[in-house]
């Protein structure tokens, strides 16, 4: 038996048998991490970097939205 702390975005792609382990918030705890897209204004290819983000952000909006906040950027 052991304990782990581990991301909730973690635990929520890796663990697929959720009865084998307990899971708990730790209340008083956030642990954060930022992931970010970024690109030079200047590139060529910005169109696509920028569809890109969009569809990321989609996809973790439907997907991820009981363990990711997404931070709106400016433009």
């Amino acid at each position: 038996m052991g304990t782990a702390f581990l991301p909730a975005l973690y635990v929520k792609s890796e663990i697929r048998q959720e009865n084998e382990l307990r899971i708990a918030d730790v209340e008083g705890v956030n642990v954060v991490r930022n992931h970010v897209l970024v690109w030079r204004n200047s590139s060529p290819e910005k169109s696509f970097y920028r569809n890109l983000a969009i569809e990321i952000r989609r996809i973790v909006e439907q997907n991820l939205n009981d363990v990711v906040i997404p931070i709106r950027a400016e433009k």
